[in-house]
């Protein structure tokens, strides 16, 4: 079956599935909606003050102020975006976890709840870059995941190699995964699946987790335990979802390009602004009016674009 970004999951989908493409979707659109509210704080906060400063001939500090807004709606996307892994906690731990309970009598409290994807790349199964979330437990001898929408088991001896991987998504946002890579039988060369942390309801304890995920799972490879009795397959190769839309993930390195290349923007924008208001006689209140206002549209077409990609069942 192929994937599509109707049916990203294939021929894994479930009836059951707790963490759908329609709760993937109200999570996206609650995103959008958080940064379109929290725009409309920062402009209610920021924009009278640096009116008033431009008007008393604190030119230099007033536009600072009123174009302060713009790196300030981009950190509120970022924070958005880190913070919905606390929403994917809370929300979906429990549920994920009595659905398991129910399903395997199988107690999932101690076990790591993570999302996991097929292969290194980040790609887009409906509107997050994780195929599945549910319980990764370390057992001697194997590795099993108990999952919202899929089960798979890794011995010990399939396991080759497991490392820690970090990459930067656009805007400096930093990616901190565990790569776990495996052979068998019938799968032609290394295949990779990549684990996310999602138990830490701070962004800044979460890489503390990542961490310990690793140590922990490093020091269970030399574990020479015999694994049991097979209950599930292995995991999904990549192979299966090459169809689906990828999300840029660059090394840790260009980060700091990133950095430069936003406080050269920044001076650019500077200084274009200088030429349009000497040019057209533009008062800098004026400007920023129309400049935030353009910011505004675009994040209402942004929710509206969601919403209509939406299946129509969806849309309730």
């Amino acid at each position: 079956m192929n994937n599509s970004p109707s049916n990203p999951f294939g021929r894994y989908q479930s009836s059951d599935q707790v963490y759908n493409l329609k709760l993937r979707k109200r999570l996206q659109m609650a995103l959008l909606l958080f940064t379109l509210v929290g725009f409309l704080g920062l402009f209610a906060a920021l924009f009278p003050a640096g009116y008033v400063l431009l008007r008393h001939g604190y030119i230099a500090v007033g536009s600072a102020v009123l174009f302060a807004i713009i790196p300030l709606l981009i950190g509120l996307c970022i924070a958005s975006i880190q913070y919905s892994g606390a929403f994917i906690h809370g929300y979906l731990r429990p549920r994920v976890g009595n659905k398991i309970n129910r399903k395997y009598q199988v107690d999932p409290s101690s076990a790591w709840f993570v999302g996991i994807c097929p292969g290194r790349m980040l790609r887009l199964f409906g509107s997050d870059t994780v195929m599945d979330v549910g319980f990764l437990s370390i057992e001697p001898g194997k590795l099993v995941f108990y999952g919202d929408l899929i089960n798979f088991e890794l011995k010990n001896v399939q396991v080759s190699d497991i490392s820690l991987h970090v990459g930067i998504l656009p805007f400096g946002l930093k990616v901190t995964r565990v790569i776990i890579s495996w052979t068998h039988p019938g799968i032609d060369g290394v295949q990779e699946t990549a684990v996310e942390t999602y138990d830490s309801l701070h962004v800044a304890g979460k890489g503390n987790y990542v961490q310990s995920l690793f140590s922990a799972l490093s020091a269970w490879q030399n574990d020479s335990s015999s694994p049991g009795t097979r209950r599930f397959d292995v995991p999904p190769s990549e192979s299966e979802f090459s169809d689906l839309k990828t999300v840029p993930l660059y090394a840790s390195g260009p980060s700091c390009l990133i950095n430069i290349a936003a406080v050269l923007l920044a001076g650019i924008i500077i200084g274009v602004t200088r030429r349009i208001t000497s040019i057209w006689s533009m008062s800098y209140g004026k400007l920023a009016i129309v400049l935030l206002a353009v910011i505004f549209i675009l994040l209402c077409v942004a929710v509206y674009r969601s919403y209509k990609r939406s299946p129509p069942n969806d849309r309730h």
